[in-house]
């Protein structure tokens, strides 16, 4: 299973707190997964659905601000994983779950290849445009927290 750590941290306080968050939902799906318990690894999906779509509005709208060239591409995987996560949901509650913990284990497989990759570019991009917008406290006036 992979696993979140320092590693995967991109240097963007509030992303890689709300990476953490979704790492958290999915080991909820996996226990419940595991324990076969259909209606809490459907809560588990249902909130990780819910949790990854405000994480990745946030995460889309700091990319706007700041006139991220990758920003199209960005969104694009965003809902490509969205529309996995949405199949998950599906299966759950159409089907039985043994095809389920493998399916979930690719698709935080996928967040950790995504967050090494594609998120580690943009804060890359927001080192070299606003450095002073990676502090917690270093927002400026009109710029949005992160």
């Amino acid at each position: 299973m992979s696993q979140p750590n320092a590693l995967h941290e991109i240097g963007i306080p509030q992303v890689d707190s709300e990476h953490a968050m979704q790492f958290q939902l999915f080991s909820g799906l996996e226990q419940a997964l595991a324990a076969g318990d259909r209606e809490s690894a459907l809560q588990m999906l249902v909130r990780l659905y819910d949790f990854s779509d405000a994480h990745f509005g946030s995460e889309q709208v700091l990319m706007r601000f700041h006139s991220y060239p990758g920003y199209a591409a960005h969104e694009r995987e965003h809902g490509d994983l969205l529309e996995e996560l949405r199949q998950l949901i599906d299966l759950t509650r159409e089907s039985d779950l043994s095809e389920l913990p493998e399916r979930a284990e690719s698709v935080r497989r996928w967040l950790v290849s995504h967050i090494d990759s594609s998120d580690r570019a943009f804060a890359s991009y927001l080192r070299r445009v606003a450095p002073a917008s990676l502090s917690p406290s270093g927002a400026s006036a009109g710029e949005p927290a992160v």
